[in-house]
């Protein structure tokens, strides 16, 4: 059966999530198994945040969408707009997410002592090619479909940046 969290961690999760006003997420291979992409697309529209995608999860949502960004880890060039977007996000979500799928650049991307950062995967965070606030090893659409829960959609990113990253 699908594992999701609870408790406290699950709470400052939600309470993160609702102070956010430049959420970014970071999918993963994870989200291509399962049904994982339907409650992603779900969540990902209903708060309003914009995503890149590994190279191997491209697909996961359509590459047409106005929230991807588009296929990150393996093109300097991409990485040269989308990087300094994951600097300026207050929340990050790593969803199914696998550094291992990134060109070293990504490697500590983003200062967790600075950005709040949830790792969202299957298995533990043993790689420490980046560092979370907190990581809920758990199934990935489980764990969206608990963060969700209760919890009302809002604007993000007012100054429009990931439009511009995106054009």
């Amino acid at each position: 059966s699908p594992v999701a969290p609870q408790g406290a961690d699950l709470a400052r999760a939600k309470g993160w999530l609702a102070g956010a006003t430049r959420p970014l997420a970071i999918v993963g291979l994870d989200m291509l198994s399962g049904d994982s992409g339907c409650v992603l697309r779900a969540f990902l529209e209903h708060f309003a945040i914009p995503f890149i995608t590994t190279y191997k999860a491209k697909g996961v949502i359509a590459e047409d969408h106005p929230l991807c960004l588009g296929g990150a880890g393996l093109s300097p060039l991409a990485d040269g707009h989308l990087l300094p977007l994951v600097q300026q996000a207050d929340l990050i979500l790593c969803i199914g997410y696998d550094p291992i799928e990134m060109r070293p650049g990504w490697r500590e991307a983003w200062d967790p002592a600075r950005q709040k950062v949830i790792d969202i995967a299957p298995v533990q965070n043993d790689h420490y090619m980046h560092q979370a606030g907190l990581s809920f090893v758990a199934d990935p659409g489980a764990t969206l479909e608990a963060l969700a829960q209760g919890a009302a959609a809002r604007a993000t990113w007012p100054e429009g940046e990931p439009r511009a990253t995106r054009a």
